[in-house]
Formats: structure tokens, sequence, C-alpha cells
């Protein structure tokens, strides 16, 4: 859950500091991505993988995105 949270909250910060508001945060439109499981055929190589390989998350759905003009901090 850590990496979770510390992905989408990198994110956002991402979008803030380049002047866009997410504005339509959910569980569905994080998305898991780690290109390395998508081929991998092994089932028994994958808890090696998720151990070992960086698992990433990113932020989709900017359809509710908005400029921001002032800091909010």
């Amino acid at each position: 859950m850590d990496k979770i949270a510390a992905d989408v909250a990198g994110g956002l910060l991402y979008l803030y500091e380049n002047g866009i508001a997410h504005r339509d945060l959910q569980p569905a439109n994080v998305l898991v991505s780690n290109h390395r499981y998508r081929a991998e055929t092994d089932r028994n190589k994958l808890p090696y993988a998720w151990k070992n390989e960086p698992v990433i998350y990113k932020l989709t759905d900017f359809g509710e995105s908005q400029a921001v003009r002032d800091s909010l901090f």
C-alpha cells in the first residue's frame, strides 16, 4: 500500500507543479504497470518479479482535469 500511495502522491505533485489538477482521482484511474509481468508465462517466477522488479502505479483519465492558476499551498 505504501508504494501505491507514494506513486499516486508523486503523480499528483508532478501534475500540480505543472499547473494541472486531476479532479477525478479514484481507484479505477490508477493503473498498475510492469511490462515484465505481462510477458512472463511461468507463474512460479511471478513472486520473484514482484519482489525484484519495480511495479509502477500511473494516473490515468484526465478528462476532468483543469489548469490551476493559483497556488493551493
